[in-house]
């Protein structure tokens, strides 16, 4: 199983960096990323790890060397921020791309349903089912 310095030298190399601008992007020396690499610092901080990932395009998770699969991690669109919320305020994780994808479409609908439906109208449909009139139609 790699370990984190082989880990992040192997990220570094795989995306083209150099020690220099990964350090100037940490905000370290370079000479922080030759120890990082070397294994002379041991205990990175948590937060270069979270940086490097980043900037490696990686789950910091890889770069621990608790998976040995690379992956790209999933980026939540903008769109499905409210949809976070209507998940009692979850995160959207144990999603994969596809299932992120699905949604994304789906409140992309949605939206174009709502938008179609002029607002006079749905004030009214809305008052109505205030009163009682509860039916809908089917999507």
């Amino acid at each position: 199983m790699a370990t984190l310095n082989e880990r992040i030298k192997e990220m570094r190399l795989k995306r083209g960096y150099t020690q220099l601008e990964v350090a100037a992007e940490l905000g370290v020396t370079s000479a922080t990323i030759q120890r990082y690499e070397s294994g002379v610092i041991p205990n990175i901080p948590h937060k270069a790890i979270v940086n490097l990932a980043e900037m490696f395009n990686c789950l910091p998770s890889y770069l621990m060397g608790w998976d040995d699969e690379l992956k790209e991690p999933i980026t939540i669109p903008p769109i499905l921020n409210d949809v976070q919320v209507a998940f009692c305020g979850e995160l959207l994780s144990g999603l994969d791309q596809s299932d992120i994808d699905m949604l994304v479409m789906l409140v992309k609908r949605m939206k174009q349903d709502h938008d179609a439906v002029p607002r006079k109208a749905r004030k009214k449909r809305n008052h109505g089912e205030s009163e009682g009139n509860t039916s809908r139609t089917a999507l």
